[in-house]
């Protein structure tokens, strides 16, 4: 569930519907709500009617909602890490907290009961790691449009920014076209940040560069140079050397005229035997008058 706002006046809306979420999905009842004396969190008529008793904090007391705080701020921290690891712009903001959330569900906390997870305290279950992946990393989807031609590229350049809830699927930005999508065929460059401008910052011990313009040379093929290498590789191919004509250190032209050599004729030499049914007949040596 989105619980992002643009806004705080949409809390009226959202935290109602989140409450509602919460009782139906894990069969739990709220009893208490606590937050700060923000008028955006004052929806009375829901909460009366539900039974729900709300708390509040002093004005410009922030400690009396210490675990929340607390929360936020660990967040935040987690989520500037990662904007400045993969040096992305500001406007992903949002996708870097989803991210983070996600990964703090999973870790296990000290916190909490015998050192477990939230997730494996709410669905009582361990989580999954195996599908982790380095936020703002290179991704090579796979090209699902139909209208491509077949020499059109198969995949498109993007970079991996959360996952989509309710999908089993990879939440996507296209560097090309600058939107989003959700794919499932993909391959992930995890060490590889297209943002990143300073790549010295970001080397690797296993020999993976991180400079883009690699990639680039590896989708996009020179048609031109390709043929040329092409038709040097048949002209060499045309030309046979006389080894008793031209000496190991001596230097050969590729535009000198060579002569044609053609070798003798080549005779198997494997021992020839009679077939073996020919050893059932025995012929008798006749001999002339």
């Amino acid at each position: 569930m989105d619980l992002l706002l643009k806004t705080k006046a949409k809390a009226k809306t959202v935290l109602p519907n989140f409450i509602l979420f919460i009782q139906n999905q894990f069969a739990v009842k709220l009893k208490k709500l606590r937050s700060h004396d923000g008028r955006e969190f004052f929806i009375t008529d829901f909460l009366n009617s539900h039974g729900i008793f709300h708390e509040t904090s002093c004005p410009k007391t922030s400690q009396q909602n210490g675990i929340a705080e607390r929360k936020h701020q660990h967040l935040l921290n987690v989520g500037r890490a990662l904007l400045f690891q993969s040096k992305l712009p500001i406007h992903f903001w949002s996708y870097a907290i989803r991210h983070v959330v996600y990964i703090i569900n999973r870790l296990p906390s000290s916190f909490l009961n015998q050192n477990k997870s939230p997730f494996q305290l709410v669905f009582g279950s361990k989580p999954d790691f195996s599908n982790l992946i380095t936020f703002g990393c290179l991704v090579f989807a796979h090209t699902l449009d139909s209208g491509i031609t077949k020499f059109d590229k198969r995949a498109s350049k993007c970079i991996f920014i959360g996952y989509k809830a309710g999908t089993k699927g990879y939440l996507l930005f296209n560097l090309h076209s600058h939107s989003f999508l959700v794919s499932r065929n993909v391959i992930f460059y995890e060490k590889v940040f297209p943002f990143v401008v300073d790549n010295t910052d970001h080397g690797t011990s296993d020999g993976i560069s991180t400079d883009l313009s690699n990639f680039d040379s590896l989708v996009d093929v020179d048609i031109s140079t390709q043929t040329q290498d092409f038709h040097q590789h048949l002209s060499n191919q045309n030309q046979v050397l006389d080894p008793l004509s031209i000496s190991s250190t001596e230097s050969v032209s590729h535009s000198d005229t060579l002569p044609i050599i053609v070798g003798p004729v080549r005779f198997s030499t494997r021992l020839k035997k009679s077939p073996s049914y020919l050893s059932n007949y025995h012929c008798d040596n006749i001999s002339s008058h």
